[in-house]
């Protein structure tokens, strides 16, 4: 029952931790400028985005954050 931005903001914050666990796990992993600015513009949305949000449901987030139990893999 989150607004949309809680679930955009969730999106653009593993697909840009997926950017960096590449590049952090494999040394040959390049991006260019172009993308590093694609990254970085998506990023910045999001937190925008976020941010426009009732502070309540800022916080109905951090709630579900810290009781979600992380996965056995």
């Amino acid at each position: 029952g989150h607004p949309e931005a809680v679930g955009c903001f969730a999106d653009a914050f593993l697909a840009v931790h997926h950017q960096w666990l590449l590049a952090e796990e494999d040394p040959a992993t390049t991006f260019t400028t172009a993308a590093a600015r694609d990254w970085i513009g998506r990023g910045e949305i999001a937190i925008a985005e976020f941010r426009s949000i009732e502070t309540g449901q800022h916080k109905a987030f951090a709630v579900q954050l810290l009781a979600v139990q992380p996965s056995e893999n």
